[in-house]
């Protein structure tokens, strides 16, 4: 049975490729098949162009009452989706999950914060979202992850962390879904978390078989392996037979330099970004700390070289130039 996983995410903008492609990298990280995505800033008229040139399996539904607003998305194996009510601060839908039954959604823009740093939240403030909790007879779903989910990433002393994404649920909800659980996490590219609901286990991704890739050129000790190997003296016979002993004798160097250097880059991508996400997590706890600072600038630059292996690994993996 495959998984059919939630996000939703106040993307601030989804206009440019980077964010598309985060989006995408969530999605296929956490076995996503339904998504809701706020302020993406992209037109109504402009969505379609958008899906067709990246969003490739994806459905979406948009219009122009939620444009650059409000956009759902969801993959048809995993789930079929039925809009019942659209406004320019919510969609209400039901959506069927082929693996597991039906349920109804509603995403949607409220004012309901508290905040670390800057002006601080009055009673006042929440009364709208007070009011819609105790009409709509829910409660707030207990996630695990960021406490605060949205930063202005400023310097020490001038950043700010607020609340301002949230999951809510209601008693049939639970009764149907009792293990479910929902996670919010920092990715790299907005100033907003995003927030998993996951039902099952995920399962492992098993390993890839070896092949040459090009990412290996970005390791600093790769030239001087393949130099080492190449002016070796050792073996015998010239001209053609030299050159081909040498090209065989550097292909066992890279399995080994695969094999004891670069290792899993996809796993060591992974690890980079949760390193990278739990470091924005702790500061995100505890804002004043100097070395919490710190240490997301070193899991920033960790992550931008982990980054840019796996980019050009999944470039050569979809022959992508």
């Amino acid at each position: 049975m495959e998984v059919c996983n939630m996000v939703g995410w106040n993307v601030r903008g989804m206009n440019k490729k980077e964010m598309q492609k985060a989006i995408l990298d969530v999605c296929k990280e956490n076995k996503v098949g339904f998504g809701a995505l706020f302020e993406t800033k992209v037109k109504h008229e402009k969505i379609q162009e958008v899906f067709e040139n990246n969003f490739h399996n994806w459905e979406y539904f948009s219009s122009s009452i939620t444009s650059d607003r409000i956009l759902v998305i969801w993959q048809a194996k995993f789930a079929k989706v039925k809009i019942l009510l659209e406004d320019p601060q919510l969609v209400h839908c039901k959506i069927k999950v082929w693996s597991t039954g039906g349920f109804l959604c509603h995403g949607g823009l409220w004012n309901f914060q508290d905040r670390n740093g800057g002006r601080q939240i009055l009673a006042k403030d929440t009364t709208d979202a007070q009011n819609w909790m105790a009409f709509g007879q829910v409660d707030e779903f207990k996630c695990s992850g960021a406490h605060f989910t949205w930063s202005n990433k400023h310097d020490v002393g001038d950043r700010i962390f607020s609340k301002l994404d949230r999951v809510f649920t209601n008693d049939y909800w639970l009764d149907t879904f009792p293990k479910s659980e929902a996670c919010f996490k920092w990715d790299y590219v907005s100033d907003h978390s995003y927030c998993v609901i996951k039902s099952q286990e995920l399962n492992k991704v098993g390993f890839k078989p070896f092949r040459y890739c090009n990412h290996w050129l970005l390791h600093r000790s790769y030239k001087e392996s393949v130099l080492n190997s190449w002016s070796s003296t050792s073996g015998s016979g010239g001209g053609l037979n030299k050159i081909l002993q040498k090209l065989l004798r550097v292909k066992h160097v890279l399995k080994r330099f695969n094999r004891e250097v670069v290792g899993d880059v996809v796993l060591d991508y992974k690890l980079a970004k949760e390193e990278f996400s739990k470091a924005q997590e702790d500061l995100a706890s505890n804002p004043s700390d100097y070395t919490l600072h710190q240490a997301v600038i070193q899991n920033q630059q960790k992550f931008s070289d982990m980054l840019n292996r796996y980019s050009s690994f999944l470039k050569q993996q979809s022959k992508v130039n």
